[in-house]
C-alpha cells in the first residue's frame, strides 16, 4: 500500500480527523476506533461481570502488564524500568519529590517549559529553598546547561521538545554534559513520546515522563515514567500503596524496578485504551512510518507557512511535530477562533504569544494547504 492510501485508511480509523483539520495532537490526539472498542469492551466486562473476584483481579493485572510492556517497547526499554502514571505531570512530580532537597540546591531548567514542570519547580523553591536556574532553550542549549552548572546543581529538568515553540533540545548532548558532573536528567516528554524515535537506554536519560493522550492517541488519564536502571534507589517514594511493594510483603519491600512508583488501582477502561492505542501504532500505523511522516509534514508546514506574507515561523529546523508562528497584527487567540470556524483546529500559546500546530501522521498535504490559505486570507483581511 502506498503512503497516500495508507494515510487514507488510517484516517478512516480516526473519525475525529474526518470532521476537521486536526492540527492539535500536541494537546490531545484523536482516538483510534480500535481504542474506542477496547475501552467499550473493558467497560462492558466491569459492568457485566463486576470488578471483584479472581477473574477481575487477573484481568486488571493483565492490562497493567500489557500497558507497561507497550510503553517499554515504545522507548526500547525493559518493562521493569517503566511505571504507569496518569499523566506527564505525575511522572515529573514523582521524581522531583523523590530527592532530599536542601536550601541552596540547584535545578537547571529551560526558559520554555510547560506549567507541568514549572509549577512543581516553584513548589520546591518555596518549600525547600531550591534555586531554579533557567537557560535558553534556543541556540546551543547543551552549552548553556553546561555553563549553568555549579557545585550545588542536583538535577537538570527540561523538555525534550518545547511545547511552546517546538524546538527540539539536543538531549543527548545535555545528558552527556550533566553526567560528566554526576548530575541526573529529568525530561518532560509531553511533545516527544510518539512524535520522534526514542531509545532511552541508548540516550542515557535518567527519568522520562510521558503522556498517553497526545502523540500516542490514547485516552486521558494515562502515561508512564521511565527510570534508568540503577536510579530507582536514588528516589524516595513520596506516595506508596499496594502496587508499590512486592506481593505478600509484611514490611515495606518496594518492587526492584520502576513499578515501586505505582501506588494504587487504575481505571481498567483507560488501561485497555492506552494498550490498544500503543498496539495500533505498532501494528497498524507502524511507528517508523508515524515518525517519518510527522517530521516530513512538520518540515512542509514550516516551509509553507514561512512563504505566507505576514507570518513569522518561530520553530527552527528540524521540527519534531510542533510548528509555532505569529501573524502580524492579529492576536493568537483570534487566529485560533477564526480557524475553528473553518473547521481547522490549532491552539495558541501564551509565552511566547503565538499559534501552534501539530502535524500528526494522519494529517494531509491538502490540509496544510487549506491551513495556509486560511491564514493568508486572515492576514489580508486584517490589513484592509
Amino acid at each position: 500500500m502506498n503512503e497516500h492510501d495508507h494515510v487514507a485508511s488510517l484516517r478512516q480509523q480516526l473519525p475525529a480527523t474526518l470532521h476537521a483539520a486536526y492540527f492539535n495532537t500536541g494537546t490531545c490526539g484523536p482516538l483510534p476506533t480500535a481504542t474506542f472498542r477496547a475501552m467499550q469492551e473493558a467497560a462492558r466486562l466491569d459492568y457485566e461481570q463486576g470488578r471483584i473476584g479472581t477473574a477481575a483481579m487477573e484481568r486488571h493485572a493483565e492490562f497493567r502488564t500489557a500497558a507497561r510492556s507497550a510503553f517499554a517497547r515504545l522507548v526500547h526499554a525493559d518493562a521493569e524500568d517503566v511505571a504507569l502514571t496518569h499523566h506527564t505531570g505525575e511522572g515529573l512530580n514523582i521524581v522531583l519529590a523523590g530527592f532530599t532537597w536542601q536550601a541552596g540546591d540547584e535545578i537547571i531548567t529551560s526558559d520554555s517549559e510547560h506549567s507541568s514542570l514549572q509549577l512543581p519547580l516553584t513548589v520546591l523553591s518555596r518549600r525547600y529553598g531550591v534555586v531554579v536556574r533557567e537557560v535558553a532553550a534556543h541556540g546551543d542549549a547543551a552549552a548553556a546547561v553546561r555553563a549553568a552548572m555549579t557545585a550545588r546543581t542536583r538535577l537538570v529538568a527540561l523538555s525534550h521538545v518545547s511545547y511552546a515553540t517546538g524546538v527540539q533540545l539536543p538531549l543527548g548532548a545535555i545528558v552527556e554534559a550533566a553526567h560528566a558532573r554526576q548530575i541526573p536528567v529529568l525530561v518532560d516528554a509531553a511533545q516527544s513520546a510518539g512524535a520522534i524515535p526514542l531509545n532511552l537506554p541508548e540516550l542515557g536519560v535518567d527519568y522520562y515522563a510521558m503522556p498517553g493522550q497526545k502523540w500516542l492517541c490514547g485516552p486521558e488519564g494515562t502515561g508512564a515514567l521511565y527510570v534508568r536502571r540503577g536510579r530507582c534507589d536514588e528516589l524516595a517514594n513520596t506516595f506508596v500503596g499496594y502496587y508499590s511493594v512486592m506481593a505478600g510483603a509484611e514490611t515495606f519491600q518496594p518492587h526492584p524496578g520502576a513499578r515501586r512508583f505505582e501506588v494504587g488501582g487504575q481505571n481498567l477502561v483507560d488501561l485497555a485504551g492506552i494498550h490498544a492505542s500503543l498496539s495500533w501504532l505498532e501494528d497498524t500505523v507502524g511507528l517508523d512510518f508515524a515518525y517519518a511522516r510527522t517530521a516530513n509534514l512538520a518540515a512542509a508546514a514550516r516551509e509553507r507557512l514561512a512563504s505566507c506574507p505576514g507570518l513569522t515561523v518561530l520553530t527552527p529546523a528540524p521540527a519534531a511535530g510542533l510548528v509555532s508562528f505569529t501573524v502580524d497584527g492579529v492576536p493568537p487567540a483570534d487566529i485560533v477562533k477564526a480557524l475553528a470556524a473553518d473547521q481547522i483546529i490549532i491552539r495558541s500559546v501564551a509565552k511566547p504569544a503565538c499559534c501552534r500546530i501539530a502535524t500528526g501522521f494522519y494529517n494531509t498535504e491538502e490540509e496544510l494547504e487549506r491551513l495556509a490559505r486560511a491564514l493568508s486570507h486572515l492576514v489580508g483581511t486584517s490589513r484592509r
